[in-house]
C-alpha cells in the first residue's frame, strides 16, 4: 500500500479534547505498516489554512475524520 492515512481530530472546543477515537485507529494504522498523520485542529488557529497545507503537503491516499 502507499500513500499515508491522514486522521483529522475536528474538534475545535477548547480545551483540546484527546481524539481518542482517532488515537485507536491510528495505532492500529501504524501497527499493520501504514504511514499515518494526524491533524489535530484544536491546536490550529485557523483551520481552513491548517487543512490546505496538510493536504498540499502530504497528499494523502485516504482521510479519516
Amino acid at each position: 500500500m502507499t500513500g499515508s492515512f491522514l486522521l483529522i481530530n475536528t474538534n475545535v472546543a477548547q480545551p483540546p479534547v484527546s481524539p481518542i477515537g482517532l488515537e485507536y485507529i491510528g495505532e492500529a494504522l501504524v501497527d499493520a505498516g501504514v504511514p499515518v498523520r494526524v491533524l489535530d485542529l484544536a491546536f490550529e488557529t485557523n483551520w481552513r489554512a491548517a487543512l490546505a497545507r496538510e493536504l498540499e503537503d502530504s497528499e494523502p491516499m485516504v482521510v479519516g475524520l
